[in-house]
């Protein structure tokens, strides 16, 4: 009759006893959870982002002609400065990875790779002469009163870059894909070279001399003043011109378009391959010759005319039709 009572307690006592080394044992593995979890604020306190401080930095330079930059920084070009020098702005700590230095009347401003980190930096060129400017990178260039009497520039740059004043362009070389604007162009024999994806767009008198544009690139001028002009185009390039020239010569391939219509030359010879297209207007004398599937369009008919066509190229008549449509040619409907 005793034993019941006895094995009951027992019973009891086994379970309180399980229950509390279990409760142990559970928070004994949560004190080595919470031990072996990180810290949250200091990866926190390394995530967060720098602050950056914005400064202005003017280092005087000795006198230099010519400029070299490299890196991803925007440019300003000032001349006609007594005491050259070079204005950075931008974070302190990216200022400080742009190099300046001045050698045999070189400029160079170049920024190190993986700057700058805490936002633009802007470079400030301040030169009394310029005469070769010279920029690889990722940027703006600007230029609000550039006066040069003999300038040549290198541009291989995404961005976008525009310069105006009064500029005697010698060389103009444009790659990397982004625009530029030049307004203010003058020029007695202006060399020009577009490479890729490069859009140039040009305002001023220039005596362009030679021209050469391939992969998609684009090159407009407003107006051409030239004695002898060579053009070559390949692949989608598209060139257009305005003004006078004395002689032209042109030879495009791949789908290259030659836009001349409003460009009045005393002499033209065209040579046209593959499927391009050239659009020209003549007035002493013409000669072409289409090839593939290429297309010549003429806009004006000249004193003397020598048109070839071979495959299935074209050289055709675009003069708008009139009442002497139907008459043959003389001194009075030319």
């Amino acid at each position: 009759m005793m034993v019941g009572p006895f094995v009951e307690k027992a019973v009891r006592f086994a379970n309180a006893f399980a229950q509390t080394i279990l409760m142990l044992c559970l928070g004994g593995m949560l004190l080595l959870a919470a031990g072996c979890t990180p810290k949250r604020h200091a990866s926190e306190a390394q995530a967060l982002p720098q602050t950056a401080v914005q400064a202005t930095q003017t280092r005087p330079m000795p006198q230099f002609t010519r400029v070299q930059v490299n890196g991803r920084l925007n440019v300003r070009l000032r001349t006609g400065f007594s005491k050259p020098s070079v204005i950075l702005h931008g974070d302190v700590r990216d200022i400080s990875a742009v190099v300046t230095q001045v050698q045999n009347g070189v400029l160079s401003v170049s920024l190190q790779g993986g700057y700058p980190r805490l936002g633009p930096v802007s470079v400030e060129i301040r030169a009394n002469t310029l005469n070769v400017f010279d920029y690889t990178g990722v940027g703006s260039i600007t230029g609000d009163a550039v006066h040069s009497n003999g300038l040549e520039l290198h541009i291989a740059n995404p961005g976008r870059t525009t310069l105006k004043g009064r500029m005697n362009l010698r060389v103009l070389e444009v790659g990397g894909g982004g625009y530029v604007s030049i307004d203010g162009a003058t020029s007695i024999y202006l060399h020009a070279i577009l490479h890729g994806k490069s859009r140039v767009q040009m305002n001023g008198v220039v005596g362009l001399a030679r021209l050469k544009v391939d992969g998609e690139g684009m090159f407009g001028l407003y107006w051409v003043r030239s004695r002898h002009l060579v053009i070559e185009e390949r692949d989608k390039a598209f060139v257009q011109l305005a003004g006078i020239a004395d002689r032209v010569e042109i030879e495009l391939f791949d789908r290259a378009e030659f836009a001349g219509r409003y460009l009045r030359a005393m002499r033209t010879y065209v040579r046209t391959h593959d499927m391009a297209t050239a659009r020209i207007s003549s007035t002493n004398h013409q000669h072409t010759l289409a090839l593939d599937k290429s297309n010549i369009y003429y806009y004006n008919i000249p004193a003397t005319r020598a048109d070839f066509m071979a495959h299935e190229g074209s050289v055709l008549d675009m003069r708008e039709w009139s009442e002497y449509a139907d008459k043959n040619w003389d001194i009075y409907n030319r």
